[in-house]
């Protein structure tokens, strides 16, 4: 496991370490599904109705089907990794699809986490905080940033990505 771990994380040419990160865990939680199990399950190489077992526990503790398609992913991940052929990959067996394909339907792709927009009112109270007479020209300079961005209809990921050299201010207007 040490070893098999040690491969994950570095970096592989053709997953960038990032990748490698993100399926750790998840194939550690498959080995401890497989070793948890009487008796035991082999998890390297895996049998595809095992795996399909694992990925159903795991859409049964999901919030979105995100969560079922990594658990998938590094365990496909780790037995190319491993050299087993592309065609014998357990991942690719009718069950685990069955059970991806399933998850995706019943769970959705996307984590519903919307924000409300940001309204006339709370801009004005922003501003009242952070522009009074006598505070600091950083203050001033973000609360006028702020009511900027929003009258262009920018989007927190835009403006947070809005730099000094980005900006050019003329006499009778401003361009971000």
């Amino acid at each position: 496991a040490r070893l098999l771990r040690a491969v994950l994380s570095c970096g592989l040419n053709d997953r960038s370490a990032a990748t490698h990160a993100v399926y750790v865990l998840p194939w550690e939680r498959f080995q401890q599904f497989c070793a948890s199990r009487s008796p035991p399950y082999t998890a390297l190489p895996a049998q595809p109705a095992v795996v399909a077992m694992f990925l159903a526990e795991v859409r049964e503790g999901a919030s979105s089907y995100c969560c079922v398609k990594r658990a998938s992913a590094a365990v496909y991940h780790v037995h190319r990794v491993a050299g087993v052929a592309d065609v014998a990959n357990p991942t690719k067996h009718a069950l685990c699809k069955m059970v991806r394909e399933s998850s995706q339907r019943v769970l959705g792709t996307a984590v519903v986490n919307r924000k409300e927009p940001l309204g006339l009112q709370d801009l004005q109270a922003l501003v009242e905080v952070f522009a009074y007479a006598g505070a600091l020209v950083w203050c001033v300079s973000m609360a006028a940033f702020d009511v900027v961005c929003w009258a262009g209809f920018l989007r927190f990921d835009e403006q947070r990505r809005v730099l000094v050299r980005d900006v050019v201010v003329y006499d009778t207007h401003l361009e971000v």
